[in-house]
């Protein structure tokens, strides 16, 4: 959602990861679930979705003050 991306691939979330697992085996089991992970993170989450879209909404409207 954050800077109109609406889809996340392998690419970016292996990019984040050593914001994700601090520790080495944390990585490496994220790294072999990568292809899982892209397609939970992408799956249509009608709850959580909507509390993404309320959240970014009122930063965009400038209720909220965005972190960077």
């Amino acid at each position: 959602m954050r800077d109109a991306v609406r889809e996340v691939d392998e690419a970016t979330l292996t990019s984040y990861l050593c914001l994700i697992a601090k520790r080495r085996g944390d990585r490496s089991y994220l790294q072999q679930s990568m292809a899982r992970i892209e397609l939970a993170v992408n799956e249509r989450h009608d709850e959580v979705d909507a509390w993404v879209e309320q959240e970014f909404g009122l930063r965009e409207r400038g209720h909220l003050a965005a972190v960077a």
